[in-house]
């Protein structure tokens, strides 16, 4: 089940999701987070994957073309870096921004977002 507290009515939420070979949680946890009404786009960070992460991400992006954008890092540099990156940076336009999100830790844990 999903948990969604949020006060804002606006469409003004960018999620930065930094991920490092999450082929079996990405799509499901962009599932997730399209059902929140704020959503303005998730930007998923790739920080030099080796599975099929960038396939599933590339999906994604096709799918959602106006709200899924996807940047890979040039090297490995750890979940942080890939998190603040000039690439994940750039690419936000949302007022308001959860960058603090993980994907294989949330795994089994409700998915709580407050603003």
């Amino acid at each position: 089940m999903t948990e969604l507290e949020l006060k804002i009515p606006l469409k003004c939420l960018s999620v930065v999701i930094p991920v490092f070979n999450e082929e079996r949680t990405l799509e499901k946890i962009t599932e997730k987070l399209m059902a929140i009404p704020q959503l303005l786009e998730i930007i998923i960070v790739d920080d030099c994957s080796t599975d099929r992460t960038a396939e599933i991400a590339g999906k994604l992006t096709a799918r959602y073309e106006d709200i899924v954008k996807y940047v890979k890092q040039p090297r490995n540099q750890g979940k942080t870096a890939a998190r603040h990156s000039k690439a994940a940076t750039s690419h936000r336009k949302g007022e308001k921004t959860a960058n603090k999100f993980e994907t294989a830790e949330t795994k089994g844990k409700p998915l709580r977002v407050r603003i």
